[in-house]
């Protein structure tokens, strides 16, 4: 059995916290800047007094119902080589069988991840 932390209170697997993949996808896109908007999305003053708080803890469904995509993996390929290493994680809550995608509530990797959306935002913005 994998070895579990607290994320956000409760046991959980961390599944990835690091980019394995050599696919190259273009940053500057309309989903990968969603996909980095929901994860920024939740309560950035919450903080768990064990283990790890994320903001906003999400499965591949809800993002199928925001964005209309079932391969977030590709999405967050290009932001986990953006962002600080850890930044993004994706875990499974002890129980369950679906795993999730959040940002690690870090000031640090929050104004980082916060710029790059930013960045994103206006390279999108030119091109239209």
């Amino acid at each position: 059995m994998k070895a579990t932390t607290l994320i956000n209170g409760r046991k959980a697997i961390i599944l990835h916290d690091k980019s394995r993949s050599n696919k190259i996808i273009s940053l500057c896109n309309f989903k990968v800047m969603s996909t980095l908007e929901i994860l920024l999305s939740g309560n950035r003053s919450r903080k768990h007094e064990a283990g790890l708080t994320t903001l906003r803890a999400t499965q591949t469904m809800e993002f199928n119902n925001l964005i209309g995509t079932t391969r977030v993996s590709n999405l967050v390929i290009p932001l986990r080589k953006e962002l600080p290493k850890g930044a993004i994680i994706t875990f499974r809550y002890v129980g369950e069988k679906q795993g999730r995608y959040a940002i690690i509530n870090d000031k640090k990797f929050i104004d980082v991840a916060d710029k790059l959306v930013n960045e994103i935002r206006k390279k999108i913005s030119k091109e239209v």
